[in-house]
């Protein structure tokens, strides 16, 4: 991707967006819990901002359809660093607020939703059809390398001023925003506009994502894996919790999820042209399967922050193979919409892990956790065993072939190939 300018300067903004995001992350609860105390309001502000990113995908797709992508992509970053500035603000005036800091968090989450979705459809104007792996590759590979640098940055800020956090993650939207209005590569949507209603355009986003078989099934398999993922979070830290280990310790094994997410997303491209796609989507759950079981046998701290690498490792070539294939199936008159689908389908589940997972840990333990969460990957497995044969034989009159697609597109009223 040397000589993609505009895909670097996309991808070099989002980089410092994105740690300026983490960061933030951390940072919103350290603030909470130390202005208020209370743990409550801290869930409740990240549940706002996670419900928002994942329920605003729908209207996002069809706002990356029909809207030039860069341009709204701008949008985005001022609409979210001035939502990050005013919570610098506040916290530099020693003002904290819930309301304020729901509401910002619900810009934040919308922002978030939004532009992950125009980045994604305007990705395939940016590289060749051949480079969208290595270009979704390396989008994976980003997403897990600020998650290991942003959260350590933000504490750090967070303990020499409470607002610098906040400041940074505001600034961090500008540069992304700069080097968004920098590109020279034209994003325009590839949709005829029309006069009809938008709600009626995003059911017909919904229509043409049922009708792209590959797309839903696996859709609903990632959303299997990331309900895992989020869940082994919260089983981890009561493990260590109960072996006695400290909060460093426990920093060092989510150290090494990050570490093995960004080593399957670095290998996630070669890998591709090494194996098959249906050997690729069985081999990876079924790997993870006996992660999950070797976290809970581990004998030691740096057991278990192995088998979590393992799992994060493979779980990321997956999303990594996924993320390319996913654009390059999809017709450009609907991708938009089709792509926020999936994504509200892949990420729904996640939101209700963390309470799902703390009532089974209570009535169940953690073996039984793990036994269950194990079993829904090893499903993962048997569910793509079974059915990537009728993909890419073309079992649905929808789908040509595994790799080129016909996506009915209720727009225009026809089919249409995969450009």
């Amino acid at each position: 991707m040397a000589d993609r300018r505009d895909f670097r300067l996309l991808w070099w903004g989002q980089a410092v967006s994105q740690l300026g995001s983490r960061g933030f992350h951390i940072a919103y609860m350290l603030w909470v819990v130390a202005m208020t105390g209370s743990a409550t309001q801290a869930g409740v502000a990240g549940t706002v901002m996670l419900g928002t990113s994942t329920l605003g995908q729908l209207p996002a797709g069809w706002l990356a359809d029909r809207l030039d992508a860069r341009r709204l992509m701008i949008g985005c970053d001022l609409a979210s660093a001035a939502a990050a500035l005013s919570l610098a603000a506040a916290a530099f005036a020693g003002r904290y607020s819930l309301v304020h800091l729901v509401v910002a968090g619900a810009v934040l989450g919308l922002g978030w939703g939004t532009r992950s979705t125009a980045e994604a459809v305007a990705l395939p104007q940016l590289v060749t059809k051949d480079e969208l792996p290595g270009a979704a590759a390396l989008n994976e590979a980003r997403s897990h390398a600020v998650g290991l640098a942003g959260p350590p940055l933000g504490a750090a800020l967070f303990s020499l001023a409470r607002a610098l956090p906040f400041l940074f993650d505001g600034l961090s939207y500008l540069v992304a925003m700069v080097c968004t209005a920098s590109m020279r590569t034209p994003l325009r949507t590839a949709t005829t506009p029309t006069d009809r209603h938008p709600l009626r355009e995003i059911a017909d986003g919904l229509l043409a994502f049922w009708h792209q078989r590959f797309v839903r099934v696996t859709a609903v398999l990632t959303a299997m894996n990331e309900l895992v993922v989020a869940s082994m979070a919260l089983l981890i830290i009561v493990q260590l919790r109960d072996a006695g280990a400290s909060p460093v310790a426990t920093g060092v094994v989510f150290a090494f999820g990050s570490l093995g997410g960004l080593a399957g997303a670095t290998v996630a491209a070669p890998l591709q042209r090494l194996i098959s796609p249906r050997s690729l989507l069985v081999a990876m759950p079924a790997i993870g399967t006996g992660a999950v079981l070797a976290v809970q046998a581990a004998p030691a701290t740096w057991a278990i922050g192995l088998a979590f690498g393992v799992l994060m490792m493979v779980l990321a070539v997956w999303d990594a193979f996924l993320a390319g294939r996913w654009l390059a199936v999809t017709d450009a008159a609907v991708r938009g919409r089709v792509l926020s689908a999936a994504g509200t389908v892949a990420t729904v589940p996640a939101i209700g892990a963390p309470v799902a997972s703390g009532v089974a840990l209570e009535h169940l333990g953690r073996q039984g956790c793990v036994l269950i969460l194990a079993g829904i990957l090893a499903a993962v497995a048997l569910v793509a065993s079974r059915s990537v044969g009728k993909w890419s034989a073309g079992g649905s009159r929808h789908s040509a072939r595994f790799v080129s697609t016909t996506v009915r597109a209720p727009v225009s009223g026809g089919q249409r190939k995969v450009p």
